[in-house]
């Protein structure tokens, strides 16, 4: 291949692209008017999912109390005798309606509502439920390493193809074709075109699956996005800038997407887009994992929409407020939130950092008194997710104080922390001798 000049970022074809796929998936009535791929190639049933071939299965507290309810009431309506078979089957059909609205997904009828706390049961014990739901989290695990396989290697094999086979035995008639494209850039508007027909087939077939063959179209635009943003830049530390636009389409890209499919998958991605734009570094160096903040300014930027972030969604719990965005995104903001605050405080807290604004002290009682109360509140209100992230920070944090504690640090703050453990230990011991001091707090005396 000739070089090519170089060019400056482009943000048309990113633009158009985020924009078509976001109008998509608010408006999927339109989607019958974009041509398909998949279907060159199988034949996709938009009703076609393993969960129609099993019981559906409630998975959480609250589905499972409202299926209990409908059971018990459909019980009733069976039993009744003073009206007509008509009536009582019109009655029975608005339950099974019900349960099918609160389970969403799935098989139901009125057989398997009544039998739904065996298959729980079953399903609790590891039956042949529970190892169906096994096996196709394992194949969507597998079809997840796929798409990055297909990311990473789609280049390369590109290149290779043109370089070697079309070059040799197709020279005559493809490779000036080939050439044409390549120097006037069309390939790149036939890449964008491919990827967004292929988030487009993966929402109009069932979103079980669909969501994969959308993120497989998504992985193609994200190398595509990089390439007329131009990744360079957005590598180079002297051209941040480009993160911007790149970043912002590409949140607004996932989610879109994770809103359309309802996504846990595609909400964790969008937050780990998200946090990587405002400045979250990771990456591999082979045996060495760098994770961190490539600048004091990201750590800062970073820790404080976090804490921004974790603050708000423990009001909207306190306040008992229920979205659906809010809940679509409450598992990864909790974990991402809590990762990137206690990581940037934990650095922020370390001996080996410059800081002239707080002492070395003054760090560690930001850093504790910030684990205290995300912790408390977490334990408060049952945020599982946020809890289980500090926990970890908590024996990170021990751990690093440990390795400071050999590199001559003044014994008084040692002391001081032996003294506010004593305190906390039987402040704990205490409370646990006494639990009617809390639960009166509740309840009342």
């Amino acid at each position: 291949m000739p070089e090519k000049t170089e060019t400056k970022p482009n943000y048309i074809l990113p633009i158009l692209s985020t924009i078509f796929i976001t109008y998509m998936t608010f408006n999927p009535n339109k989607l019958t008017k974009v041509p398909s791929i998949i279907k060159l190639f199988a034949k996709t049933d938009t009703d076609l999912s393993y969960k129609n071939y099993i019981p559906s299965i409630p998975n959480n507290l609250s589905s499972i109390w409202e299926l209990s309810q409908l059971e018990y009431r459909l019980r009733e309506i069976e039993a009744l005798t003073n009206i007509s078979s008509n009536k009582k089957e019109e009655e029975i059909n608005k339950i099974i309606q019900k349960a099918k609205e609160i389970m969403e997904d799935g098989k139901i009828n009125a057989e398997i509502l009544h039998k739904f706390p065996e298959y729980l049961d079953e399903l609790n014990k590891g039956g042949v439920l529970s190892k169906i739901k096994g096996i196709f989290s394992f194949v969507n695990f597998i079809w997840l390493l796929a798409i990055l396989g297909l990311m990473i290697s789609i280049g390369p094999v590109i290149f290779m193809a043109i370089g070697t086979f079309i070059s040799t035995l197709y020279g005559a008639i493809i490779y000036p074709i080939v050439m044409f494209l390549y120097e006037t850039e069309l390939y790149i508007l036939f890449g964008y075109l491919i990827s967004d027909i292929l988030i487009c087939d993966g929402m109009k077939v069932n979103k079980e699956w669909g969501l994969y063959i959308s993120l497989t179209g998504t992985g193609f635009l994200m190398l595509l996005f990089s390439y007329s943003i131009k990744l360079e830049d957005l590598l180079d530390k002297e051209k941040e800038r480009s993160k911007v636009p790149y970043g912002l389409l590409t949140t607004i890209l996932y989610f879109s997407l994770s809103v359309y499919f309802n996504s846990k998958l595609f909400s964790f991605i969008t937050t780990m887009n998200f946090y990587t734009f405002l400045g979250f570094f990771a990456q591999c160096f082979g045996l060495c994992y760098v994770i961190g903040f490539k600048s004091r300014h990201d750590l800062y930027r970073v820790a404080l929409t976090s804490f921004v972030l974790m603050t708000f969604y423990i009001i909207i719990r306190a306040l008992n407020i229920y979205n659906y965005y809010f809940e679509l995104f409450r598992s990864p903001i909790q974990i991402f939130g809590a990762l990137t605050y206690f990581l940037g405080m934990l650095i922020y807290s370390s001996k080996y950092i410059d800081e002239e604004k707080f002492s070395y002290g003054e760090r560690q009682i930001i850093f504790i008194v910030s684990l205290l109360l995300f912790l408390f509140f977490g334990n408060y209100y049952n945020l599982q997710s946020l809890i289980n992230t500090i926990y970890v920070f908590a024996v990170l944090y021990i751990m690093e104080k440990n390795v400071e504690f050999f590199s001559k640090i003044e014994g008084s703050l040692w002391i001081l922390i032996f003294l506010i453990s004593l305190i906390l230990w039987i402040c704990s011991f205490y409370l646990h001798k006494h639990p009617g001091l809390i639960v009166s707090i509740f309840v009342g005396s």
